[in-house]
């Protein structure tokens, strides 16, 4: 099966994990920007224009109220003022945006004075420049003095009755000699009005900007996010794909670039699933090929195995399979300090059986003694054909009696067996076998070559007894030499 390609090495982790700041965020971010930034340059720019147009326009009120006043006081300077005239000036004391309104003659003297700020009069006076010196080309509007940021004074000539008149018939551009003034009115104005309107008017726009941002982010929000929804959803469909999982069609949310996106991604995944379950076909058929041959390989493997330790005919182990077992039993015994026994077996007659009714009859009787050995071998033991008739069988863990009685009984069966497939064919030819028994430590054998040498001496000693007979070979201590003894 397929797995999910690991991600290289020299890939950042973070490109399988999620975005940390999402373009829905950024988007709002900027949005936020465009909307503050130009509110706020937008709220300097009018409130620059409004501070100047609305100075102006303070400026104009206060020059129109002292050229009323002024009006008011037209010829009375130098007849004398009355208690009217201190009425009307005391009157000025309800309007908190006058500070001080003073009244001087032509020659500067002080006719009347009502002052209602006493540092706002005090500040003016600092700063002081007679009326008669003033250049007025316009006497119909008053001239205006910024004392400070927070006084503005407007200076006013009183006209005479004949100036009054002059004015009338000249016009209010004609400029007036000074006979025709016959003082001045000086009012202090204290521009408060026009910084709460200011005030009044940046807390508007503030307020229509922060209502601007509370509905518009709301619905920008809402739009970006309708807008980047398909982005989001191809996010987590292409994470789906690169962890080799199928992933979900995106849906098609509108037909414009995002939605083009979509439906390509779609035939793109679509095309790449094709794939990759094609793949996965493959490799499992593959997969499936490979176990085939490996298991035909593992059969072929054991079948040569076999071939090279047992015997075609016999299915007895052969003589490369009998060395390795006689090995591997010896060093059993040695470490264990117990015993075992090789049995060397030679078929007499076999010769003439096979001269007289030929290699089947043969093979036949050769099949038949590998199937006499096999029963009377243990799990642990090993019955194996050296080569033509010659047999030998391998006991572990045995006594000399029982290996004895074991070899007895081998050549019996065999005898009896033997004969009785031979009746079929009219035989009269005797068949047998000779046996030969060596235990390891009666022979006091030092090594598997030994061990056998004292078995085949003791297969001679059994043909040498007449054949058809079980020999075991002995070791005479005193003689030093190898003895024979009949079973």
């Amino acid at each position: 099966m397929l797995s999910p390609v690991p991600p290289s090495s020299t890939q950042p982790k973070q490109a399988l994990e999620r975005p940390k700041r999402s373009i829905r965020r950024r988007l709002l971010g900027w949005t936020l920007v465009a909307v503050i930034v130009p509110t706020l340059l937008s709220m300097g720019a009018f409130g620059f224009i409004a501070r100047d147009t609305l100075g102006k326009q303070w400026e104009a009120d206060g020059r129109m109220l002292a050229q009323t006043v002024a009006a008011s006081l037209e010829g009375r300077i130098s007849a004398g003022l009355d208690r009217r005239d201190g009425e009307l000036m005391s009157s000025l004391s309800h309007d908190r945006r006058i500070a001080f309104a003073v009244i001087v003659d032509r020659n500067n003297n002080v006719k009347h004075s009502s002052v209602f700020d006493a540092k706002a009069f005090e500040s003016y006076r600092k700063g002081e420049t007679t009326w008669s010196k003033m250049q007025v080309s316009d006497v119909g509007n008053a001239q205006s003095t910024m004392v400070s940021e927070k006084l503005v004074v407007h200076t006013t000539p009183v006209l005479t009755n004949g100036g009054s008149e002059r004015m009338a018939r000249a016009g209010p551009d004609t400029a007036l000699a000074i006979e025709d003034m016959e003082g001045a009115l000086v009012l202090g104005i204290h521009p408060l009005g026009l910084g709460n309107m200011l005030v009044n008017f940046h807390l508007a726009q503030g307020a229509a900007a922060l209502i601007a941002c509370i509905v518009v982010l709301p619905l920008m929000s809402s739009v970006m996010r309708r807008w980047t929804r398909p982005l989001a959803d191809l996010v987590t469909v292409t994470r789906r794909l690169a962890e080799g999982k199928p992933p979900e069609p995106v849906l098609v949310r509108s037909m414009d670039e995002l939605g083009f996106l979509s439906c390509a991604f779609n035939d793109m995944a679509s095309s790449l699933m094709g794939s990759r379950r094609q793949l996965m076909e493959m490799n499992e058929s593959l997969e499936q090929r490979v176990k085939e041959r490996t298991s035909e390989l593992q059969e072929a493997m054991t079948r040569l195995d076999e071939m090279a330790s047992t015997d075609a005919l016999t299915h007895l182990a052969n003589r490369r399979a009998f060395n390795a077992a006689l090995t591997r039993f010896n060093e059993d015994a040695r470490r264990s300090n117990g015993d075992m026994a090789a049995i060397l077996i030679d078929l007499d007659g076999f010769k003439p059986v096979n001269d007289t009714f030929g290699h089947d009859v043969g093979d036949e009787l050769l099949v038949l003694t590998g199937q006499v050995l096999k029963r009377h071998c243990r799990d642990f033991d090993m019955a194996a054909r050296l080569g033509g008739d010659e047999f030998a069988v391998l006991l572990r863990r045995v006594d000399k009696e029982e290996a004895l009685a074991r070899a007895q009984t081998i050549l019996d069966e065999f005898t009896a067996e033997a004969t009785q497939l031979l009746s079929r064919y009219d035989n009269g030819v005797p068949v047998s076998m000779s046996v030969g028994v060596a235990m390891r430590r009666e022979t006091r054998a030092k090594g598997c070559e030994a061990l056998i040498r004292f078995a085949d001496q003791a297969l001679y000693a059994a043909k040498g007894a007449g054949k058809s007979c079980v020999r075991v070979a002995e070791y005479v201590e005193e003689a030093e030499e190898e003895t024979v003894e009949g079973a």
